[in-house]
């Protein structure tokens, strides 16, 4: 069970590396942690984030997209009253194998 501080650490961890990957700056790889390197007043923390889950809680911005479809195709879709766009989202993650 997470404690108060483990939350705190969990989402600072989680802040930097979103900063690091929207500057397009390299993500560090982790540190084992028996190779960290202590003094006597520190102590490891082990944190586990994964980062496709933090981008995908982060960068929730919508981008318009243009899109070029067959006309009768879009004529259908629009007798069937779809949602354009869920239907790219749905199966853009199906290609992607992004379940959520």
């Amino acid at each position: 069970m997470e404690n108060k501080n483990s939350k705190r650490f969990t989402y600072a961890l989680k802040l930097c590396l979103f900063d690091l990957y929207q500057d397009k700056e390299g993500i560090p790889e982790a540190t084992k942690m028996n190779n960290a390197k202590l003094n006597n007043t520190q102590v490891v923390i082990l944190v586990k984030v994964e980062l496709k889950k933090v981008i995908r809680e982060y960068d929730n911005r919508t981008v318009k997209k243009t899109l070029t479809i067959p006309s009768w195709l879009n004529t259908e879709a629009e007798k069937a009253h779809l949602n354009f766009s869920h239907v790219l989202q749905e199966g853009l993650k199906r290609q992607l194998n992004i379940s959520e």
